[in-house]
């Protein structure tokens, strides 16, 4: 019994690996961006070691900040957080988002609710 869980644990382990090798970090969205919007304004780091960092101030409330590790595929960015400011959002929170458009001066991303977003490189 013991060797069988075992072995499916193994498994499940190398079914995850060869999953992530379809991920990478894009080299197009590394860098310094930003997003103004009437829900909050945004900046956020994207680094080519698949680190991320952001500052996010909802309209009317203080600034959050986040870090964590990035992944992305040709349709997702994929989030993972290792730091919050905020209660609201735990360590170890994973998310994703759409990705819509990636150009060089600016990417647009699909949010879980639907809401899109636009990112514009920092110079």
């Amino acid at each position: 019994m013991r060797r069988r869980v075992l072995l499916a644990a193994v498994l499940l382990l190398a079914i995850r690996v060869a999953g992530a090798e379809d991920s990478s970090h894009n080299p197009k969205l590394t860098g310094r961006w930003s997003y103004r919007g009437a829900d909050a304004t945004a900046t956020l780091t994207l680094s080519a070691d698949g680190t991320w960092s952001a500052t996010v101030a909802p309209a009317g409330k203080p600034a959050v900040r986040f870090e964590g590790k990035w992944l992305s595929d040709e349709h997702y960015i994929y989030w993972l957080y290792t730091k919050s400011s905020t209660p609201n959002v735990k360590t170890g929170t994973q998310d994703r988002d759409e990705l819509v458009e990636i150009a060089r001066d600016h990417f647009k991303l699909r949010t879980r609710s639907n809401a899109m977003h636009t990112y514009v490189r920092v110079r």
